[in-house]
C-alpha cells in the first residue's frame, strides 16, 4: 500500500498523533443538534477501532524498538493498514462519554508520541515481523498515523450525515 502516510517523517508522525485528541473532540462536538455523547453513540465502532489499533501499534513499537526478536501479532497487519483489528480495546471499554473517549484517545496517542519521541535514529530502523509482513518502527508509526486519520475520516463522515439529518 502506498499513500500519503508513507512519506511522513518522524517529527510529522509525532505531530499528527499529538493532534488527534483535539481533532476527535472537534468531530464529536460538531453536530449542533446533538450532544457529544449522542454523537459518540453513533461513532462508537470507529472510535473503538482507532483505540484498539493504536494500542496494538503502540505495543508493536515497544516490542520492535526494545526487543526486535519478538514476533508481532497478526492484528498489527490490520492496524498498520488503517483497518479495524477485530480486537477489543481496553481504552474503548472504559468509554462512557465523549469526554472519556477523548481522554482514552489522548492517553494512547500521548503514550505513543512520547515513546516515538524517545527513539534514536537507529531505533526507527529496527524491524520485527508479523506472520505476514516485516515492519520497521517507521512503518509502524506511519501506520499509527494512518489508522488514527482514517478512523477520524470515517467518524467525520458519520458526523456530516448526522448534521444533514438535523
Amino acid at each position: 500500500m502506498s499513500d500519503r502516510y508513507d512519506t511522513l517523517t518522524p517529527p510529522l508522525i509525532i505531530a499528527t498523533l499529538r493532534s488527534m485528541p483535539r481533532r476527535y473532540a472537534e468531530a464529536l462536538e460538531s453536530v449542533a443538534s446533538m450532544t457529544a455523547d449522542e454523537v459518540l453513540a453513533e461513532v462508537a465502532t470507529d472510535l473503538s477501532a482507532a483505540l484498539s489499533g493504536l494500542e496494538v501499534i503502540d505495543r508493536a513499537i515497544h516490542t520492535t524498538a526494545d526487543h526486535a526478536a519478538d514476533p508481532l501479532p497478526p492484528a498489527v497487519d490490520a492496524a498498520v493498514a488503517g483497518a479495524p483489528t477485530g480486537l477489543d480495546s481496553a481504552g474503548a471499554r472504559a468509554v462512557d462519554s465523549a469526554t472519556d473517549a477523548v481522554a482514552a484517545l489522548d492517553a494512547v496517542t500521548t503514550r505513543l508520541a512520547e515513546r516515538l519521541d524517545r527513539l534514536t535514529a537507529d531505533d526507527w530502523n529496527r524491524s520485527a515481523a508479523s506472520p505476514t509482513a516485516s515492519y520497521d518502527v517507521t512503518d509502524l508509526a506511519r501506520g499509527a498515523a494512518r489508522l488514527a486519520a482514517e478512523r477520524l475520516r470515517a467518524i467525520e463522515g458519520i458526523v456530516r450525515t448526522l448534521g444533514d439529518d438535523a
